[in-house]
């Protein structure tokens, strides 16, 4: 399912984060929701999930072994889409569902330009027309798994 590099995925990598960042089923939300249409990244839910994210990321050395899947894939476009969706998926997973469904896309956006980042860091260019397609490919994979 993964992206492979050196026997791991970067599944593994980010399954290596600490499970204590997981949110408790019963944690209090706060009283007042954002208003319709409003992005919050002020959620509870949101915060837990992108700091999950960025620690799987960053602290299991998943982003190198995206670095090197990105650089040495034959298209770094469907790479990074791939990258962004399994992170994801997996922070998803691993808080519970903890981002409210109006700021998934939101959560999906920060994390492919996270993986943009470190594609960029890396050596690859980038173009905002990439991220795009990536965003794109994310979108059309998450339509087809959900029927």
């Amino acid at each position: 399912m993964g992206q492979q590099t050196q026997g791991r995925t970067v599944e593994d990598a980010m399954m290596g984060a600490s499970s204590e960042q997981q949110m408790p089923a019963d944690q209090a939300m706060p009283a007042s929701a954002p208003q319709a249409g409003e992005k919050n990244q002020n959620d509870p839910g949101y915060i837990v999930a992108l700091d999950f994210a960025m620690r799987a990321l960053y602290e299991n050395e998943a982003a190198k072994d995206i670095a090197k899947a990105i650089k040495f894939s034959q298209n770094p476009v469907d790479a990074m889409a791939e990258a962004a969706y399994n992170v994801v998926q997996i922070a998803d997973e691993k808080t519970e569902g903890a981002v409210p469904d109006e700021l998934l896309v939101l959560f999906a956006t920060d994390v492919l330009e996270e993986v943009a980042e470190i594609a960029e860091a890396a050596g690859i260019e980038v173009k905002p027309s990439d991220v795009a397609q990536a965003f794109k490919q994310m979108v059309l994979r998450y339509v087809g798994e959900q029927g």
